[in-house]
C-alpha cells in the first residue's frame, strides 16, 4: 500500500508541473477617421487612390500598398514621407545607393607525362633502376562580371491603374514574452 500511495503522489508532483509561454506582439495603433478595417487590413481611399496596410505582417511590417485609381500618374514625394512610431519619425528617403552585380570564371588545364626507365649497373656493380619524367602542363583562366548602381527614388511614380509596394520599417522583428513557471 505505501508503495502505490508513493508512486500516486509521485505522479502527482510529476504532472502539477505547470510551464506556459505566451506570446504576443502589442502595439496599438492610432487611425485616423479615414482609414477603415477591411479584412486583416486598414485602408484609406479616395477619389485618387487606395492606400492599404497588413500589420498582421510578420515582425509587423509598417509596409502599404498604394493604388492608383486616376487617369493621370500619382508622384509619392518619399522626402516628405515619414513613419512615425512613439512619436519618432523615420524617414523612408534615405539617399542610399543600391548596387547589383554578377560574375562568372572558367578554368580549364591540360597537360602531358612522359616517363623513361632505365636499369642497369652501377659504378658498385649494384643493378640500379632510374626513373626519369616530364611534365608539360598549360592552363587558361577566363573571369569576367558586372555592376549596375542606381540611387534611390526621391519620388515614387506609380502609374494610372497600377499598384506599388512601399516597405522600409517592421514595428517590432522580437517578440515579447510572458512566462509562468509553477510547481505545486
Amino acid at each position: 500500500m505505501k508503495k502505490l500511495l508513493f508512486i500516486a503522489a509521485f505522479v502527482t508532483l510529476l504532472t502539477s508541473c505547470n510551464v506556459t509561454s505566451n506570446y504576443y506582439q502589442i502595439y496599438k495603433a492610432n487611425p485616423s477617421e479615414n482609414l477603415v478595417k477591411k479584412g486583416n487590413l486598414l485602408v484609406f481611399e479616395d477619389e485618387n487612390c487606395v492606400v492599404s496596410y497588413n500589420l498582421w505582417q510578420e515582425g509587423g511590417n509598417i509596409g502599404f500598398n498604394i493604388y492608383n485609381k486616376s487617369d493621370k500618374n500619382l508622384y509619392l514625394n518619399l522626402e516628405e514621407s515619414f513613419f512615425v512610431l512613439n512619436g519618432v519619425a523615420n524617414n523612408y528617403y534615405k539617399n542610399r545607393v543600391f548596387s547589383n552585380s554578377s560574375n562568372s570564371a572558367a578554368i580549364t588545364s591540360s597537360g602531358i607525362t612522359a616517363c623513361k626507365t632505365i636499369t642497369g649497373f652501377n659504378y658498385f656493380d649494384l643493378l640500379q633502376t632510374n626513373k626519369i619524367a616530364v611534365t608539360n602542363g598549360a592552363g587558361l583562366s577566363y573571369s569576367s562580371g558586372h555592376s549596375v548602381s542606381y540611387n534611390e527614388e526621391k519620388i515614387i511614380i506609380i502609374p494610372s491603374k497600377s499598384s506599388k509596394y512601399v516597405m522600409e520599417y517592421s514595428i517590432n522583428n522580437l517578440l515579447y514574452s510572458t512566462s509562468s513557471h509553477q510547481i505545486s
